[in-house]
């Protein structure tokens, strides 16, 4: 049975998310009994990491095992469930991984965890499916559903806010150095809770669609390009908005320390008229903000009068 409360979703009992969670401590047991027995190349793993919740840092206390990492943040009064998650990998290319996990991708525009507020406003908790074509290239698709930060909560019972969907993947090019990451991402809310323009409210449900164009060291010069569109529906609102990013910089390693020249620009779109029926300011989706990028996603254009 679950219940509307505030805005999120809570259920009562055993359920997908919260057992996801759960198993992570079982599976720690038996990667470390078949460490001990000696298979030299276990085919997954498990990783468990409490963090104190009021602030973002901790300290870790290690166990290793063949290659494993089993962490234990210990830090204050309070602890927070940062990650508890299972990994498999059926054949050496394939990954599942399943449970309370970080899904950070590029340069976090897109997908990232802000480690400024509390325990981070995109924890997941998800299941990811990963594929490596080698050299750094790679496709990751996944479900799941975003913790609550309820620094006052210890969120072992099911909390979560957005659900969510995603695909990312980053590729090598033949020229320019160049590296491309096409992405999409679904992120959904059935809380009635969002303002329409026209004075109700309503459901989310926001898709992204686009890609980064990064390279380095390309005759001493580097480039970054981001463009994001956003759409779908905020309530009865159309939403449309997009975004983009663009760097340029040249590095001079003939000068002593090296020094390099960048310029760079960030744009997202706002809403030229409030009363319209679409929603053309751009959100942040999973990505982070203010730590990196300053609280330019937070204002819409400003008009005069």
């Amino acid at each position: 049975m679950r219940k509307k409360k505030g805005h999120a979703t809570e259920a009562k009992g055993w359920n997908f998310f919260e057992f996801l969670r759960r198993i992570g401590f079982v599976l720690i047991g038996i990667m470390t009994l078949v460490s001990e027995i000696g298979v030299s190349d276990p085919s997954f793993g498990a990783e468990v990491v409490f963090v104190n919740a009021p602030r973002e840092s901790w300290r870790k206390l290690h166990a290793i095992r063949k290659g494993e990492i089993l962490s234990l943040g210990i830090l204050g009064k309070r602890l927070e469930l940062y990650k508890a998650y299972v990994e498999i990998r059926p054949v050496t290319q394939f990954i599942i991984k399943a449970g309370r996990q970080r899904l950070d991708y590029g340069d976090f525009r897109t997908f990232g965890l802000c480690n400024w507020t509390n325990t981070g406003p995109y924890l997941w908790d998800a299941v990811k499916l990963s594929y490596d074509f080698g050299k750094n290239n790679f496709i990751d698709a996944f479900y799941g559903r975003i913790k609550i930060n309820a620094p006052k909560s210890f969120s072992l019972n099911h909390r979560h806010s957005y659900d969510g969907v995603g695909v990312y993947s980053t590729f090598s090019l033949p020229i320019l150095n160049a590296h491309i990451e096409p992405f999409f991402a679904y992120k959904g809310d059935g809380t009635d809770k969002y303002r329409e323009e026209k004075g109700g409210v309503g459901t989310l449900n926001e898709y992204y669609a686009g890609a980064r164009l990064w390279g380095r060291d390309f005759y001493n010069f580097d480039y970054d390009l981001w463009s994001s569109k956003e759409f779908g529906r905020r309530g009865s609102d159309d939403i449309d908005a997009y975004a983009y990013y663009v760097l340029g910089g040249y590095n001079f390693k003939g000068l002593w320390a090296k020094p390099r020249l960048s310029l760079e620009y960030t744009y997202s779109s706002g809403d030229d008229d409030p009363d319209d029926g679409d929603h053309e300011t751009f959100d942040v989706g999973y990505g982070v903000w203010g730590a990196w990028y300053g609280n330019q996603w937070d204002f819409s254009q400003l008009l005069s009068a």
